[in-house]
């Protein structure tokens, strides 16, 4: 599997703070976790924009819950249960775990 250099989660939905207006009137950003604005344009307006900055945000979270799923141990547990039925209810449960919180960022819950 190929792998591509991206800025390290966890990344953030957020708010400019340019200063100028309050910030309930800022359109949303996302920020990587050192603070640096990573992207502010092109996420469209109101509810939407907001909706488009959570999931753009979820996206390393979301990586992850999908690499954990294909390496040997989590693809393993689609196919052993009859072998080693505890450990992969483990697995399943750690990577279900982590598809949740994912999903839930990317939602906004």
């Amino acid at each position: 599997m190929k792998t591509t250099t991206h800025t390290p989660g966890p990344w953030a939905a957020s708010r400019r703070n340019n200063g100028m207006l309050p910030v309930h009137f800022q359109p949303p950003c996302v920020l990587a976790r050192d603070g640096n604005m990573m992207l502010a344009d092109g996420l469209g307006e109101g509810p939407e924009a907001e909706a488009n900055a959570r999931l753009i945000a979820a996206a390393p979270e979301l990586l992850e819950a999908l690499r954990e799923c294909i390496t040997s141990e989590g693809a393993a547990c689609f196919g052993d249960m009859d072998n080693h039925p505890e450990w992969m209810q483990r697995r399943l449960y750690a990577i279900s775990d982590i598809a949740h919180s994912a999903i839930a960022k990317a939602i906004g819950h």
